[in-house]
């Protein structure tokens, strides 16, 4: 399922193996190159399941903090509670910030922030 929230915001996923290091930019709008320097703050944080800081941190924690620091916006904590905010947008009405939600396991739900260009 894919729900927007607000017009803007990023990427996120859940991982335990931290990312490459190198810093990812934009020359899109501004918003957006906001979203990517929050990225880059939170870059290699290592996936903690409930965790909320840079020291250890879940996808639903990351997209709640990240809406929380760049927009001012409290959404719900959990991705079973974020998934309820919003309205349902197709994958070909896709804009940046919009919140994708998909399963990796039966009971495994995951949340990403759509960024630009296929990426989130």
């Amino acid at each position: 399922m894919i729900y927007s929230l607000i017009p803007l915001l990023f990427f996120a996923a859940c991982s335990s193996k931290p990312p490459a290091p190198q810093h990812i930019t934009s020359s899109s709008s501004p918003a957006v190159n906001r979203l990517y320097t929050h990225y880059n703050y939170w870059r290699g944080a290592p996936y903690q399941y409930g965790g909320l800081s840079r020291g250890g941190v879940d996808c639903s924690g990351f997209v709640y903090q990240s809406y929380k620091s760049v927009f001012n916006i409290s959404l719900p904590r959990s991705t079973k509670d974020q998934i309820n905010k919003g309205k349902r947008v197709y994958i070909n009405e896709l804009r940046s910030g919009d919140l994708l939600f998909f399963k990796t396991g039966y009971k495994t739900r995951h949340v990403g922030i759509y960024i630009e260009n296929g990426k989130f």
